[in-house]
């Protein structure tokens, strides 16, 4: 929720799916609870997202209304009078927009898990959206990766894993196998290895596009299980904090306890580094920045930018920022592999 507000707070002017969140942020009615859940006055919010998506055309509409329902989906309390009604208004506001606006099938599909429909119904709904694409495999695997940008999800699995029998040498729908899985799980490393090779192979852009948003994705992840709780942009870490730190980077790099001895030899270079390399202002830092070596960067980047809009556009929303290029030939290694 903290994460979510800050982004708000900092993009001014804010586009229409940030200004949706603007709007349930300001209609709050209570702190979040530890789940992150928070009430808030739902009529008047309908009222200014009604007026919001009126105010734009289809395309932006699509945007909007997936950022209204996952912004319910994540921090709306379940039992609040009326929120499950005004999220199944949305999908049907956004269903009515396919015919017209190629994205809205997208955001249809990729919302679709997050309905709790029964295995019957999902199905149908599932393969209806996919027969009205004509790139069905790509669409689902996208659905599939932007839907483990709230974690893993495995509704679609069956779908996925039934189009890659058929095409098994397609790099997205492996990518998107791979995120049928947690990022940290082995199932998930194999995937994603043998998408990024195929990708890199082929030069397919789409492919090169989402392993480099996976890559940040990882970083995310990565930081909070070595931080935890104290991933405080608000306080300094002292010397029994750092120690924790540094043991859990050890797991997250090595796969093992670091022994005692070794990590007092490796406290002071490790606090100086990430005192004044890595300092919470540095956005490698939080956004989990990784570079590559120069070879590699140019077959990773090496794509048109219309390659990533085959059946609508990919959201911008919600997905990692792009990175600016580096001209060095030299890896930096991300704080996690120190």
């Amino acid at each position: 929720y903290d994460v979510m507000e800050d982004f708000v707070l900092e993009h001014e002017p804010p586009s229409p799916p940030v200004e949706a969140l603007r709007i349930f942020l300001d209609l709050t009615q209570n702190e979040p609870s530890s789940s992150q859940k928070v009430n808030f006055d739902l009529p008047a919010a309908v009222a200014q997202w009604d007026e919001l998506l009126r105010s734009h055309p289809p395309e932006t509409q699509v945007e909007i209304l997936k950022a209204i329902y996952l912004v319910i989906q994540q921090h709306a309390r379940r039992n609040q009078k009326g929120v499950t009604a005004q999220q199944t208004r949305y999908t049907q506001w956004l269903f009515e927009l396919i015919p017209t606006v190629p994205g809205a099938n997208l955001a249809h599909l990729m919302l679709l898990p997050l309905r709790k429909l029964s295995d019957d119904r999902l199905a149908v709904a599932v393969t209806a959206a996919l027969r009205q694409s004509s790139q069905p495999g790509i669409l689902l695997a996208q659905a599939q990766l932007q839907l483990s940008w709230f974690g893993p999800n495995r509704a679609l699995a069956p779908f996925v894993e039934a189009y890659l029998r058929q095409d098994p040498q397609n790099p997205l729908l492996l990518l998107a196998k791979a995120a049928l899985h947690p990022r940290s799980s082995p199932e998930y490393e194999t995937f994603y290895d043998q998408g990024f090779e195929l990708a890199r192979r082929l030069q397919d852009g789409l492919a090169l596009q989402v392993c480099r948003d996976e890559q940040w994705f990882k970083a995310q992840e990565a930081a909070r299980r070595a931080f935890g709780s104290k991933l405080d942009l608000n306080s300094d870490l002292n010397q029994a904090d750092m120690l924790d730190v540094i043991q859990r980077m050890a797991r997250e790099t090595l796969g093992r306890e670091v022994p005692p001895e070794l990590l007092a030899q490796m406290l002071p270079e490790l606090m100086a580094t990430l005192g004044q390399n890595l300092a919470p202002t540095d956005d490698d830092f939080f956004a989990g920045r990784f570079e590559l070596e120069e070879d590699d960067e140019d077959e990773f980047y090496s794509f048109d930018q219309d390659d990533l809009e085959p059946d609508g556009d990919i959201s911008a929303f919600f997905a990692p920022q792009p990175q600016p290029r580096k001209s060095s030939s030299k890896r930096r290694k991300a704080w996690y592999e120190l």
